[in-house]
């Protein structure tokens, strides 16, 4: 299916997230700081944050993590 394609049903019809306007969103990712690494130069320690962090904004309010609150 291509990504302007509209598939409709009897009583539906379904069009790819890609297409809806940004307002539209339930979320909103906002890239605040970009670098480059090679590869091997990432530390156990790096990868336990992201994935920490990742799991924090998943089961906790939006924005939690950013927020830094006292826990």
């Amino acid at each position: 299916m291509d990504k302007d394609e509209i598939y409709c049903a009897p009583n539906f019809c379904w069009r790819s997230p890609v297409t809806m306007s940004e307002w539209m969103s339930r979320i909103t990712v906002e890239i605040t700081n970009v670098h480059v690494e090679q590869l091997q130069e990432i530390t156990i320690d790096d990868v336990m944050i992201e994935i920490y962090a990742e799991y924090w904004n998943k089961y906790n309010p939006k924005n939690s993590w950013k927020s830094n609150p006292w826990v």
